[in-house]
């Protein structure tokens, strides 16, 4: 051991044995004892100061990975969301290309006075993006259903066929044989006066209360605020009666056209389905909803008058108001696919005999 630059031989032994001694080596003595501790002391303690140290930077070195470790969490989770935010608006600029395609091709029909399924904006459009993105674009007519809303307006003439008594024809095609009250609370909900068993009073006294709308429908959903109307009450149904199966749907049957009028919609003969069809025209003159069918199989029907013409005057006037061959209503849907995203996009339409188109309302 060394001390002060002199040697000190054989310390570790005589210290050993007694803590307090004298050191001879070469003339020269030092008494080592209480200060040979301290120096050990000293040393213990830069060994636990250097220990406490080391715990230190590892707590700090840990910190500072952890808050890289983050930060590149952050980066990366801003990283995706910047991704799907391109991706929205990819797949958006996709799908209102594709629907202006589609309401081009509804314009350019050369048959604006007759629309049948075979016309070709009747087809659906697949678009490949130079970007990748997939898009697909179908019209649905819906000029071949009958429009809820014109419960809004009153028949044409009183030689009409009244709106109510299609109305509820429809709801029986459905299944619903007892329609009589939805009806008239539906008609409550709609016209602007207070005369009836279903207007604000009525509505006032639900929990929570609301009141009636009195306009137009603007969609399906609006419905279900109406006294006797539910989702389970427009599902899949399938009733018997009288030896007669009803399967209609709904959907397929009726629409909601959010557009003001003074009359009601015409239905297009060549896109209604049979329970339309018969729900117009009445279960007693079926023969002629049967006759229609298989005369627009293959090529379209050009007038109505053809098949009205079998019935006395007086019936082919209550129903030529609301028949008719030309398409006016459509409904433009848009679906579009890209890395795993997906949106779609809606619009209702309107087309003038001039082929003008006009939106109604965009469904996002």
């Amino acid at each position: 051991m060394y001390l002060a630059g002199v040697t000190i031989p054989y310390v570790h032994a005589y210290h050993a044995e007694n803590p307090e001694f004298r050191a001879k080596s070469d003339g020269f003595s030092v008494v080592i004892g209480p200060a040979f501790n301290l120096i050990r002391k000293i040393d213990r303690d830069t060994r636990r100061c250097q220990g406490s140290i080391l715990i230190l930077v590892l707590l700090v070195m840990g910190l500072l990975a952890a808050l890289v470790f983050r930060s590149q969490t952050l980066a990366r989770s801003r990283l995706v969301g910047h991704s799907t935010d391109l991706d929205r608006v990819q797949l958006r600029a996709a799908m209102t290309d594709g629907i202006r395609q589609a309401l081009q091709t509804l314009a350019d029909d050369p048959t604006l006075m007759i629309d049948h399924p075979h016309d070709p904006w009747n087809q659906a459009i697949d678009i490949e993006s130079p970007a990748g993105v997939s898009t697909r674009v179908r019209m649905v007519e819906l000029s071949g259903r009958f429009d809820l809303n014109n419960l809004y307006v009153k028949a044409p003439d009183l030689s009409s066929r009244p709106v109510q008594d299609i109305t509820s024809d429809i709801f029986t095609e459905c299944g619903d044989f007892e329609p009589a009250g939805r009806i008239d609370a539906l008609i409550d909900w709609l016209d602007p006066d207070s005369q009836g068993f279903r207007e604000q009073a009525f509505y006032e006294k639900k929990d929570p209360a609301y009141l009636p709308a009195n306009y137009w429908l603007s969609g399906w959903s609006d419905l279900l605020h109406v006294e006797g109307f539910d989702r389970a009450y427009f599902e899949a149904r399938q009733e018997s009666a009288g030896g007669q199966v009803f399967t209609a749907q709904f959907a397929d049957t009726l629409c909601i056209i959010p557009v003001a009028r003074n009359r009601p919609l015409v239905v297009n003969i060549n896109f209604a389905s049979r329970a339309t069809l018969v729900g117009v025209i009445g279960r007693l003159d079926s023969g002629i909803v049967d006759t229609m069918i298989a005369s627009r199989k293959d090529n379209p029907i050009s007038s109505v008058e053809t098949f009205i013409a079998v019935l006395d005057d007086e019936r082919a006037d209550a129903l030529r108001p609301y028949l008719g061959v030309r398409s006016s209503h459509f409904r433009v849907k848009a679906n579009a696919w890209h890395q795993g995203h997906a949106s779609r996009m809606e619009a209702i339409v309107q087309r003038d005999s001039k082929g003008e188109i006009s939106v109604l309302r965009w469904v996002l």
